[in-house]
């Protein structure tokens, strides 16, 4: 443990008492062991300042050089930590062994914490990565978290042909900055039997500001 460095406090307990109705009713529900992390404050200003800004200004966390983060799961925390500090430290040539490591369900786990903290570095190397091979999950999720980042036409274009691929439209084109789908295809049957794709097309991307994706009326 490093000496006086802040104390991050990640999880939370999910006590179920009572029979066994009640335990049931907590099926499906993340519980998170808490685990504690101390980070030195250099470390901490570069992969996350929301937590470096709320050690240094007069608050509750300063006096208890402690932060608490409940609504993290400690093991994806402790990637994104590694991962951050990877991508900090590491240098031109060593990138495409970085980015190897950064793989899409990585990114998946560690993108909500990044955005939450605001971790510019490692966010701008997922955007990047994001511009240069767009994934339907990835990009989604990148939307839906309010990431700043305008698509480019290319990104655009490959996320297309997986959303048609995905929801059986053989045909498709951009138009004024949106996807627009001919009426001939089989889309909305497809839309209603696809829960991750329902919405989506309809206006689900409330957040998504340069190129709105809709479905032709």
């Amino acid at each position: 443990m490093l000496k006086g460095a802040p104390r991050i406090v990640v999880g939370k307990h999910v006590d179920i008492l009572g029979d066994n109705d009640a335990a049931d009713s907590h099926c499906g529900s993340k519980a998170f062991d808490v685990q504690d992390f101390f980070m030195d404050m250099r470390l901490l200003e570069d992969i996350a300042p929301v937590l470096h800004l709320a050690l240094m200004h007069d608050s509750k966390e300063r006096a208890e050089n402690m932060v608490r983060l409940p609504q993290f799961d400690p093991a994806e925390f402790d990637l994104f930590v590694r991962m951050a500090t990877m991508d900090q430290m590491a240098t031109a040539d060593q990138e495409t062994k970085f980015y190897s490591l950064l793989t899409i369900d990585v990114m998946l786990k560690i993108l909500p914490i990044a955005a939450y903290l605001r971790s510019q570095r490692i966010l701008k190397t997922m955007i990047k990565m994001q511009q240069a091979s767009p994934n339907l999950s990835g990009v989604v999720s990148m939307e839906q978290l309010d990431v700043e980042v305008t698509w480019s036409k290319y990104a655009l274009d490959k996320l297309a042909k997986q959303i048609v691929t995905k929801a059986g439209v053989t045909q498709y084109n951009w138009g004024n900055g949106k996807l627009l789908f001919s009426k001939g295809d089989p889309i909305k049957k497809q839309w209603s039997s696809n829960s991750s794709l329902n919405g989506f097309f309809s206006g689900g991307w409330s957040n998504y500001k340069e190129h709105p994706i809709t479905v032709k009326p």
